[in-house]
């Protein structure tokens, strides 16, 4: 059985790289609604045009989350987007190096 994620609201923290990102790009295959965070904006708006070219519905946070405030605001305006939270993937961090 097959899992679709279409129409899915979705919440990819660490999404501008790595692994964020091609969790991102695979998951926009599947036509669901991502809202991305990241602390770099300019790679996290042209992660979210391939993925809107992928065919997901998707927004941007800008955040760091070592700020507790813009992980509440990363919440909030997934929340105020899609209606609805249905996955987290919390995957922001940093290396040791």
């Amino acid at each position: 059985m097959s899992t679709t994620f279409a129409g899915q609201a979705i919440l990819i923290t660490g999404a501008s790289e790595g692994i964020g990102r091609a969790l991102a790009l695979e998951l926009a295959r599947e036509r669901p609604r991502l809202t991305l965070v990241a602390r770099n904006r300019e790679r996290l708006e042209s992660l979210a045009e391939q993925c809107r070219q992928l065919g997901a519905e998707v927004g941007t946070v800008c955040a760091d989350l070592a700020n507790e405030p813009d992980c509440a605001r990363a919440v909030r305006e997934a929340l105020a987007r899609f209606g609805s939270l249905d996955i987290l993937v919390n995957n922001a961090g940093i290396t040791m190096w």
